[in-house]
């Protein structure tokens, strides 16, 4: 198998790199780093802001670019730059917003002037049913009236539905909001993003800017926010505890992520024989 042709992997996050308690583990660590002296260019793919990745893989130093919220943004990270973006519109964003607070749900948005959370549920119980989901700097407002009172940018919209008809019901109804995107990225979790902003996008905008073709890119996920990534890169792989719709779209599987699956499939396909 010749691998030396890849010279950029895309790696998506949560339940792919991490472990379910959101941890990077030394053997993924490892590999990353070793990847990264041999000359891969490492590019975290994921739905978190660049915040959330600075104790996880922005501790291999060599990691230069991230591909942040769903694709809403490249940042150069060692310059601190944002190379591209595709926000959701404000107002949009506010119908969100006005419509997800006829529900039972918690829901918080990422924007560019920081990480704000709708106030329709104590925080306390938040932390109780969702112990990794930590902003700590986030603020607790009503979205809707924020959005339309202050200059902000939207980048995201993540959801959190516990109850399982109020999630069935906003994913299977048409969301009343245009120029958006729906995607769901976890048993209880969707995000919507502007129609305009994916993974995919996103790492075919990188690859131009870098000059790197993308059969020359490889790309992990897990879900269906790392659908049109997967579809983008030269080689794809998705994880064992994937929907199941990424893993059809995928050319390889990945033990799972509680087993160190990304990094174990990296290290297979890359030939790293003393890291397997």
């Amino acid at each position: 198998m010749n691998t030396h042709h890849i010279r950029l992997a895309a790696l998506d996050m949560d339940g792919t790199l991490l472990r379910d308690n959101k941890t990077l583990s030394p053997y993924t660590r490892r590999v990353l780093h070793t990847l990264a002296e041999r000359g891969v260019m490492l590019v975290p793919a994921t739905g978190r802001t660049r915040a959330g990745l600075i104790e996880n893989i922005l501790t291999v130093p060599s990691v230069s670019y991230a591909i942040c919220t769903n694709g809403a943004y490249i940042e150069d990270l060692k310059r601190n730059q944002v190379l591209a973006s595709w926000p959701l519109e404000r107002e949009h964003a506010a119908l969100a917003a006005e419509y997800l607070q006829h529900f039972p749900v918690y829901f918080y948005m990422h924007t560019r002037q920081g990480t704000f959370c709708h106030n329709s549920l104590d925080p306390d119980w938040l932390r109780q049913h969702f112990p990794f989901l930590n902003f700590p700097n986030a603020v607790f407002c009503n979205l809707a009236d924020l959005l339309r009172c202050r200059e902000i940018q939207p980048l995201k919209i993540g959801i959190l539905a516990p109850d399982p008809d109020v999630f069935h019901q906003l994913m299977s109804h048409p969301l009343p909001v245009p120029g958006i995107r729906r995607m769901q990225t976890g048993p209880e979790n969707i995000e919507i993003n502007s129609e305009n902003a994916s993974k995919g996008a996103a790492l075919e905008w990188l690859c131009r800017y870098l000059d790197i073709p993308l059969d020359r890119t490889l790309a992990v996920g897990d879900s269906e926010n790392d659908l049109e990534m997967l579809r983008a890169a030269g080689i794809s792989a998705a994880m064992e505890n994937g929907m199941d719709e990424v893993k059809r779209n995928a050319d390889f599987i990945c033990p799972s992520n509680q087993e160190d699956g990304a990094a174990r499939f990296l290290a297979g396909y890359f030939g790293l024989n003393e890291l397997i």
